[in-house]
C-alpha cells in the first residue's frame, strides 16, 4: 500500500479484510500512540484536536499536507521579512528543523520536499483503526 491509504475512512470500509494492512505513513493517523517526547507529538495533537472539533470528522494526512505547506509559507515569509517571491523562496530553502504533521521539515535548493525516510511510520490496520506496526 502506500501513503494514499491513510484515511480513516479506507480502514474502516474494508472492514476485517483491512486488518494487517501495511503502509508507510507520517505519524497524524497514530499520534496518541507516539511517546510523550516525540517531536512532532504536541503539534500532531493539537491539529487533530482542532480539526476533528471542526469538522466533526477524523483527521487524514491529506488536510495535514495543506497545514504544513501553510506552516513552510509562514516560517518563509517571517525569515524573509518581506513578500518579495524571490527571497521567500530562498528563505524557504534555508527552512530547517520545522515541525510539520507529515515530519520535520529541512528544506534545501535542491529539496523542496524537506522530508527524508525519518518522517515515515510503518502503519497497520487493526479492528478498523491505524497502529504503529510491530518492528520485525
Amino acid at each position: 500500500q502506500s501513503h494514499g491509504f491513510g484515511n480513516p475512512k479506507y480502514a474502516q470500509a474494508g472492514g476485517e479484510a483491512a486488518n494487517g494492512t501495511l503502509f508507510p505513513c507520517g505519524r497524524l493517523l497514530v499520534a496518541e500512540q507516539l511517546p510523550d517526547d516525540h517531536p512532532q507529538k504536541a503539534l500532531l495533537m493539537s491539529y487533530k484536536k482542532d480539526y476533528e472539533s471542526k469538522h466533526k470528522e477524523d483527521a487524514s494526512t491529506f488536510g495535514g499536507h495543506a497545514y504544513d505547506a501553510l506552516l513552510i509559507l509562514i516560517e518563509g515569509l517571517k525569515k524573509a521579512g518581506t513578500d518579495d517571491r524571490e527571497k521567500v523562496r530562498d528563505a524557504i530553502e534555508n527552512v530547517k528543523g520545522l515541525v510539520g504533521t507529515a515530519g520535520i521539515f529541512n528544506m534545501s535548493p535542491t529539496d523542496h520536499t524537506g522530508l527524508d525516510v525519518e518522517a515515515f511510520e510503518l502503519l497497520t490496520v487493526k479492528d478498523g483503526k491505524f497502529a504503529i506496526a510491530p518492528k520485525q
